[in-house]
């Protein structure tokens, strides 16, 4: 054993600690001052220990770097250390760690937030004129049948009009404020019906194996759940570039309390879980620090949003799952998603057709301050035979049903307006027109619409940006409903 001196005497001790010791202050303030390399019996970690003197048959001192106070015994030279704050130390040393996870993930939902934020504040203005873009680019479509010149360039600005709704839409996924379409689906079959697609989309030298489980029930939009997929097997592509290997799996399973430690938003009990891995080059760990962050992105400029992963991040979270991810360079990538089952009845899938727009000749009262939105609905409603009231305003539209003597068999109105919002005109006009039957439309974000009650079960509800065949469908289907 090897002791150097350091120091004459004491400069300043802990009485607290020394009187609990048995030690007398007056004492310890002129012993020698020496320290002693040896290994702690706790971590086994290489500490500088400072002596402060002698107490019968054991050496008194404590470790350079957290001042825990130990006895040495002279014979064995073997350390026993005070348990009690070695057990404060590890814990002091957990609650840090805890605090620092949750201010990187206080971070991440911030910045989440913002992003969210910034959408739902254009979101609004944005879908209203995508709305009429969208709208008046199908009626010429459909308009300009003998004309494919026409017709070809009324169908490109339809579809960038599409996309621009799209980018709008996964801005509000990852913020979690869209507006969910909640049903009972078996998630087997939503991927099922997705295979061929998915192979399209990640190319001919990317294998795709889909392995599904028993019991895979869940309450999801279907669409959502879709772009989960999509976006997984874009991700997986990207990570192929020389070919090689996609798998989804999905299986039920029962988490207990101890599995959903690590997984902070799931309730213990049934889940199904969707694994997606790829072969490909892996993350590093730097990456994977940031990989569900909005606009992070690997690729070059202009080939990659960085919406991608962090829109999968935020649909999951609004189903209320989660999801975990890990990779390994030159190995490959699984993404692992919990979802919670459903103990509904799924509802089977129904191939779209495409039909002439139903028809009608009921009355409908339109109500909407937007005036382009407004004259857009008149145009896409009239045609097939619909007799047309219109509004600016929730005041104007009571005046309207006050003084119409016909029938009005549906209320086409917009939530969010000035003065009277669409929920109080149609529980005014539901006063004394009480068959009348209602769709709300908005292009709102999910919190916005939400504040004004309009969210319950059984209200029929159309977002903005809408097409005039989904206008022209959802109105035929909510006249035909029985009272």
């Amino acid at each position: 054993m090897k002791i150097k001196r350091l120091f004459d005497t004491l400069i300043e001790v802990n009485p607290l600690h020394f009187i609990w010791m048995g030690v007398l202050l007056a004492e310890l303030l002129t012993v020698i001052v020496s320290t002693i390399s040896c290994r702690l019996l706790w971590g086994h970690v290489s500490e500088k220990v400072v002596i402060i003197g002698a107490i019968d048959s054991f050496v008194v001192g404590f470790t350079v770097s957290v001042f825990i106070f130990y006895f040495v015994r002279k014979t064995r030279m073997t350390v026993i250390a005070n348990e009690q704050l070695l057990k404060e130390i590890e814990e002091r040393k957990r609650v840090e760690k805890e605090k620092e996870d949750l201010f990187k993930q206080l971070q991440h939902a911030q910045k989440m937030e913002a992003i969210g934020r910034l959408a739902a504040g254009v979101a609004h203005d944005f879908n209203n004129i995508l709305t009429t873009i969208i709208g008046y680019s199908e009626i010429g479509m459909r308009k300009s049948v003998d004309a494919p010149y026409a017709q070809k360039k009324f169908q490109t600005i339809s579809e960038s009009a599409k996309r621009a709704a799209t980018l709008t839409e996964q801005l509000l996924m990852f913020s979690r404020k869209q507006v969910l379409q909640l049903l009972d689906l078996d998630l087997n079959v939503v991927i099922i019906n997705m295979k061929e697609m998915v192979q399209r989309l990640i190319g001919e030298d990317i294998t795709f194996e889909f392995k599904h489980g028993e019991n895979c029930t869940i309450r999801g939009d279907k669409s959502l759940l879709e772009q989960i997929v999509m976006n997984l097997a874009v991700n997986a592509r990207d990570a192929l570039p020389n070919g090689g290997h996609f798998f989804l799996e999905t299986s039920e399973i029962l988490l207990k309390k101890e599995d959903t430690l690590h997984l902070k938003d799931l309730a213990p009990g049934y889940h199904i879980k969707l694994t997606a891995t790829d072969t490909g080059t892996g993350m590093t760990d730097d990456v994977l620090a940031h990989i569900f962050e909005p606009f992070f992105t690997t690729k070059e400029l202009g080939k990659g949003t960085g919406l991608g992963l962090a829109t999968v991040y935020g649909i999951i979270k609004q189903h209320k799952g989660e999801i975990s991810v890990t990779s390994k360079l030159s190995k490959g990538t699984t993404f692992t998603i919990y979802l919670p089952t459903s103990q509904g009845v799924s509802i089977p899938e129904k191939k779209e057709i495409h039909r002439d727009l139903p028809k009608g000749n009921e009355t409908i009262l339109v109500v909407e301050d937007e005036s382009k939105v407004r004259k857009l609905i008149i145009a896409i409603l009239k045609p097939l035979g619909y007799s047309l009231l219109e509004a600016q305003n929730g005041e104007d539209a009571l005046l309207i049903g006050h003084h119409y003597n016909n029938t009005i068999h549906l209320l086409l109105t917009d939530i969010v307006m000035p003065g009277m919002n669409g929920r109080e005109l149609a529980e005014q006009l539901t006063e004394w027109l009480p068959e009348i039957k209602t769709i709300f439309m908005s292009g709102y974000t999910n919190d916005i619409i939400s504040q004004h009650g309009v969210l319950d079960s059984g209200v029929t509800f159309i977002n903005k940006p809408f097409s005039p065949t989904q206008m022209a469908k959802i109105v035929r289907i909510i006249l035909d409903e029985s009272a």
